[in-house]
């Protein structure tokens, strides 16, 4: 009797969506697929199982959400797939609409079962569950699938955030400000740069936070120093700073450190005072204003990116004529603009005095006009005086050139550098370049030097 073929192992897919946060937990919880045996397909119709991993933070990422959810559960129903898991933001805001919603959906699956997704995707086909399908440790330790480019990696510093915003629903959804050990940040670092990283991106809902819930003081500054010793690191970037944390000895770590590019990514919604009063942002406009030039004056030559909020209840139109001026005036390398976004479980969701959708979009629409204006001639600038900057290769582009970045770009939101093809050119390489020409928000330059 001829022996049986062996049962072929199960083919997990993934779709992430959302922010880098998000990626770094998506990367994590294959990594406890791959712990527990199971295959990784890059595509969900190859797949017996579709994992998709949910944004919900605002309106249009929960849309994004579910129609990704609906486009997997249309691949069960024609048959290419399974089932269909849903994990994320999305799920820790609305399992119970989502079970009544999409009942062909298999499983949700909240933050806390992450380590246990091996075995509840065999539970979902219906098979024996291997040995080790759950995961004995937390998500700390197991390795990282990674998501992004082998050159650059997305590090998390921390989780959850105690501030009060009114508009956000951050705390309730990831929980308060926990810090992660000092020495596992430095030593997971020391090990993606063994491994060819050569940008490391740190992240956290707070990332200017780190380190008070345990010490009473925080240590995000001394996080950097350490990062700035790790061996074949060429880049560390900083996002996600609350302003109201952002203290001189965190700007002279900024200044200091050689790999830590000068670049910070600082969320800081508004500037009007009666606006950000009604955020419960603590700073306030004088405040903020005060904070972002000592930014400056202490890191030259600093390339700053913040992102805001219009059409919040309550904003009036002399507000959006302050932010529009001061978006003219004070010159961001990078911005960004949200419209406000009702989350009912929030504070300000409470408020009934709703600025209609086509008023936000105006009101967003004239800030962005603004620093698009600031931006272009911005990029002007810098072509005419051929500045020289520090570029990173990211991938080849059509007619033999390269895409690439600047220190002042972080990846996937910033600007990109079109960069001329040289013999052995690789995604990963870095070297000083000269820009030459603007092309809208992004850049053309030629190599100063010898790429490596």
């Amino acid at each position: 009797m001829p022996p049986r073929p062996e049962p072929r192992p199960v083919r997990v897919s993934m779709v992430s969506l959302g922010c880098p946060k998000n990626l770094v937990d998506s990367e994590k919880a294959l990594g406890t697929l791959a712990s527990a045996g199971l295959v990784l397909a890059p595509d969900p119709a190859d797949s017996d199982v579709a994992v998709v991993t949910t944004c919900g933070f605002i309106d249009p990422a929960k849309e994004e959400s579910i129609a990704t959810i609906l486009e997997m559960v249309a691949l069960k129903e024609k048959g290419a797939i399974r089932g269909v898991v849903v994990a994320g933001c999305l799920v820790e805001r609305f399992a119970e609409d989502l079970r009544k919603e999409i009942p062909e959906v298999d499983a949700f699956v909240p933050f806390k079962d992450y380590p246990r997704l091996a075995r509840i995707c065999q539970e979902v086909l219906g098979e024996a569950v291997p040995e080790g399908a759950d995961w004995r440790g937390d998500l700390a330790s197991v390795d990282r699938v990674p998501l992004t480019p082998p050159h650059m990696a997305y590090v998390k510093v921390s989780e959850g955030c105690d501030n009060p915003c009114s508009f956000c629903t951050i705390p309730a959804i990831r929980g308060r400000h926990v810090s992660r050990p000092f020495r596992e940040i430095v030593d997971e670092t020391a090990r993606l740069a063994s491994e060819g990283v050569r940008e490391v991106v740190l992240i956290g809902q707070d990332t200017t936070f780190y380190g008070y819930e345990r010490e009473k003081r925080f240590l995000l500054a001394d996080l950097l120093r350490a990062l700035d010793r790790v061996e074949g690191l060429r880049w560390i970037r900083l996002m996600y700073a609350y302003p109201a944390y952002v203290k001189d000895d965190l700007l002279d770590a900024l200044r200091d450190c050689r790999k830590v590019v000068p670049y910070l990514d600082m969320p800081i919604q508004h500037v009007a005072d009666g606006a950000l009063r009604r955020m419960m942002r603590p700073l306030g406009g004088k405040g903020t204003r005060a904070l972002l030039e000592r930014i400056r004056e202490r890191v030259p030559g600093i390339a700053l990116r913040t992102t805001f909020i219009v059409g919040s209840p309550g904003e009036t139109g002399e507000e959006v004529e302050e932010l529009v001026r001061f978006v003219r005036d004070f010159r961001f390398h990078h911005l960004g603009v949200f419209v406000y976004s009702r989350e009912e479980d929030t504070p300000m969701g409470k408020r009934t005095a709703l600025v209609p959708r086509r008023e936000q979009n105006r009101r967003r629409r004239l800030v962005m006009e603004a620093q698009q204006r600031v931006a272009f001639e911005r990029n002007r600038d810098l072509a005419a005086a051929g500045t020289e900057v520090e570029a990173l290769v990211e991938a080849k582009a059509a007619g033999g050139r390269w895409h690439g970045r600047t220190a002042w770009d972080a990846p996937s939101i910033d600007g990109t550098v079109r960069l001329p093809d040289r013999p052995g050119l690789r995604p990963g390489a870095m070297g000083r370049v000269r820009i030459t020409a603007a092309r809208g928000y992004d850049l053309e330059a030629e190599w100063a030097g010898e790429p490596s």
